[in-house]
C-alpha cells in the first residue's frame, strides 16, 4: 500500500489508478456525478523465473468520456507487458489521498460502487 502526505489529513493511504481528470476534480472540489464514471477491469498476468503465474487485478476509475475517447472496453486481460504498458497511457492513471477521495464521492452523492472504489484500491 502506498502513503501520500495529505494537507488535508496527513499521512493516508492512496487512492490508485483513477483517471487524473477525476484526481483534479476532487483537488479542486469540482462535482462530478457518478453517472458519468466507469470501472475498468483490468487482470494482469505475470511469470516469475521459476515460471509460476501470478495475476494482479487493477480496477481503474475513469470518466465514461475517456473509455469513449479511447475506445476502452470493460475488461482486459493482459499478458504483455507492453500492451499493458500502453493500456495504462490510454487510461491516464494518477493517484490522491484516499480519504479525500472517500469524503468528496460521498459529498457527491455516489453509488456504494464507487464509494467503496478507495477503500478496495488502496
Amino acid at each position: 500500500m502506498g502513503v501520500v502526505i495529505c494537507a488535508k489529513h496527513g499521512m493516508s493511504g492512496i487512492a490508485i489508478c483513477i483517471e487524473k481528470a477525476i484526481c483534479d476534480k476532487i483537488y479542486q472540489n469540482e462535482s462530478i456525478q457518478d453517472e458519468e464514471l466507469t470501472i475498468i477491469h483490468v487482470e494482469v498476468f505475470e511469470v516469475n523465473s521459476d515460471g509460476e503465474i501470478f495475476v494482479v487485478n487493477l480496477n481503474h476509475l475513469i470518466t465514461k468520456e475517456l473509455k469513449e475517447k479511447n475506445n476502452l472496453q470493460e475488461a482486459y486481460k493482459m499478458l504483455d507487458e507492453q500492451a499493458f504498458d500502453e493500456l495504462e497511457k490510454k487510461m491516464d492513471a494518477g493517484v490522491t489521498c484516499g480519504k479525500c477521495f472517500q469524503e468528496f464521492a460521498q459529498a457527491n452523492g455516489w453509488s456504494e460502487q464507487f464509494i467503496n472504489y478507495a477503500e478496495n484500491n488502496l
